[in-house]
C-alpha cells in the first residue's frame, strides 16, 4: 500500500499538528470507517492520545487502486460523528 499525502491534507496537519506518521497511525489502527457520501471521501476514526487528552481523530482519504491518497484530517467530538450518521452523510463501512 502506497500512501500519498495530497498539498491540502499537508497544509491542514501541519496547521493542525497533525504528523504524517500520526496519520498513518490514524488510519492503520483506526476503529471505525465511513463514506462520506456528500464529499465522496473514505473516513476512518481513530480514538487515540493527542494533545494530552484522548480525542477522535478523522483523516479523510481517497483509495485508488493501490494507493491511498490522504485528504484531510482533524479532530471530532462524538456528537459531531453521531450528527453526521444520523443524517446519512456518514454510512458506515466494512474492512
Amino acid at each position: 500500500m502506497k500512501f500519498v499525502y495530497k498539498s491540502h491534507f499537508k497544509f491542514r496537519a501541519k496547521q493542525r499538528g497533525i504528523s504524517l506518521k500520526l496519520a498513518t497511525e490514524i488510519y492503520e489502527n483506526a476503529s471505525e470507517k465511513f463514506y462520506d457520501v456528500l464529499r465522496e471521501h473514505h473516513i476512518v476514526i481513530c480514538r487515540m492520545k493527542f494533545r494530552s487528552r484522548i480525542r477522535n481523530l478523522v483523516l479523510a482519504y481517497d483509495r485508488i487502486d493501490d494507493t491511498i491518497e490522504f485528504v484531510t484530517t482533524h479532530i471530532i467530538k462524538d456528537k459531531e460523528i453521531d450528527n453526521k450518521v444520523r443524517s446519512g452523510r456518514w454510512k458506515h463501512e466494512q474492512n
